[in-house]
């Protein structure tokens, strides 16, 4: 039986693996810094120090849930403001000194893109807008509705309880592009990425509550 609870700093290691692994062969993470590793052992570990940060972020400004098959974590969601504050202090925190050695993978590529992504939400946000960062379910329980059931019973509950007037995601592939345009998110930009061949293509969603 599943049974869903809020994600704490506890659960951090577990989340960021299940979510580094999920997100593996996501186009934006795949194509412009996934290449560059000797390895996939290497490139996951990579993705899981990302996920440890991002994920506590969430956790301590906005929220993480997990879902659970008795007691083993198949789902990760998690929630912050848009326009949450958050400082250098908070990624020195959170361990970002650990990503240096990463750099000469092109690690820098994504903070590029996410400072692109953010001029062009800018425009299209309002006060009180939530921005769903991840959306991550493990690989053998896909395709039996674990996505839909943690969006639909708490993410979106629980940004209602918060009085959220708008709700943002990403993503890079058209079938979670479609995922979300089943339950009301609306395509409102294109976005792209390059990196040497290597072009990203990407979905703005928004819901409006």
């Amino acid at each position: 039986m599943l049974n869903y609870r809020f994600l704490t700093r506890k659960e951090l290691p577990g989340a960021a693996q299940l979510v580094a692994r999920s997100l593996a062969n996501d186009p934006l993470y795949a194509k412009l810094v996934g290449k560059s590793f000797p390895n996939r052992a290497e490139y996951i570990q990579m993705m899981f120090r990302v996920y440890m940060i991002k994920l506590a972020i969430d956790i301590r400004k906005g929220f993480a849930v997990g879902v659970y098959d008795n007691d083993k974590l198949i789902g990760v969601a998690s929630c912050i403001p848009y326009n949450s504050n958050i400082k250098i202090w908070d990624y020195l925190k959170d361990g970002v000194i650990r990503l240096l050695p990463y750099f000469k993978h092109g690690i820098f590529k994504l903070w590029v893109h996410s400072k692109k992504i953010r001029h062009v939400q800018k425009k299209l946000v309002e006060s009180g807008t939530w921005y769903i960062h991840e959306l991550a379910v493990n690989s053998k329980y896909r395709h039996k509705h674990v996505g839909r059931d943690l969006l639909l019973t708490q993410v979106l509950p629980e940004l209602d309880r918060r009085h959220a007037k708008q709700v943002m995601v990403v993503t890079y592939t058209n079938d979670n592009r479609d995922f979300f345009e089943r339950y009301q998110f609306k395509s409102i930009a294109h976005l792209s990425s390059k990196r040497a061949k290597n072009i990203v293509s990407g979905f703005n969603l928004l819901k409006t509550h």
